[in-house]
């Protein structure tokens, strides 16, 4: 589990504490190295709904990234894919496509919330199966990478 110790997160200008959990050093260290590895850097950490929040960037490019619960290798593992699929996002080359045809006319049902402090929508989940333009159908899952490449 990430674990709970007294070294806080580092809190933005003007904001108050809210009692709510921070990351150990090691967690915040194994950040920093895999984000490293995948050509992110690690721009600070905060808290969203209870779960630690690493926000990343590249090339000027903001994006981030739930910080998992578990042991040491769950949270290493899930992190390092999730760093390496968005800095293929921010990168500009990575997209949603077809695993059938390789279309990327992907088409996703999703239920979301409006929130009124960030005036954004919120993604709450995933619905069914996504949709292909190109093969005019549904699909069990549509990959995430570089066009073509699975």
């Amino acid at each position: 589990m990430i674990r709970i110790n007294p070294v806080p997160l580092p809190l933005a200008p003007g904001a108050k504490a809210t009692g709510a959990p921070v990351l150990s050093e090691h967690v915040q260290r194994v950040v920093h190295f895999l984000a490293g590895q995948a050509g992110l850097s690690v721009d600070g950490f905060s808290i969203d709904g209870g779960h630690a929040v690493a926000k990343v960037s590249r090339d000027g490019r903001m994006s981030s990234v739930r910080i998992p619960r578990g042991t040491d290798h769950y949270v290493r593992a899930n992190l390092r894919g999730e760093f390496v699929r968005v800095a293929q996002a921010l990168n500009g080359r990575a997209t949603y496509y077809c695993p059938t045809c390789g279309s990327t006319d992907i088409t996703f049902d999703a239920q979301v919330r409006w929130d009124r402090e960030s005036s954004a929508l919120v993604l709450l989940e995933m619905l069914n199966s996504p949709w292909c333009g190109g093969c005019s159908d549904t699909i069990p899952e549509a990959s995430f990478g570089e066009v073509g490449h699975e």
